[in-house]
């Protein structure tokens, strides 16, 4: 959604083979059949990208179906709720740099 998606879609038209990877299944079909009907090749992983070992098979089936991975951009990020520093929960705080880090 959002940057990720004009990228993917903005690589695609530049000829790059693209694999768009999410949590969100639906919005990453989306792209992938977008980059489709313009004449792009993409594929659909669906990705947790707050975990490390969903991080690297999503690696590994990206140089599986395309052979290498020769450019990533990374852009997943999440916006985190508003608490006094003193009261952060440190669960909330972990899932925001798990994600935005």
């Amino acid at each position: 959604m959002g940057i990720g998606r004009v990228t993917a879609i903005s690589y695609a038209a530049e000829g790059a083979k693209v694999v768009v990877a999410d949590i969100n299944e639906k919005a990453g079909n989306d792209v992938v059949e977008e980059i489709a009907k313009k004449g792009g090749e993409a594929i659909f992983i669906k990705v947790n990208i707050a975990n490390a070992a969903e991080q690297e098979s999503l690696v590994k089936e990206t140089v599986k179906h395309f052979g290498g991975l020769h450019i990533a951009c990374n852009n997943a990020a999440i916006s985190a709720p508003s608490f006094p520093v003193i009261e952060y929960p440190l669960d909330v705080w972990d899932t925001v740099l798990s994600i935005n880090l």
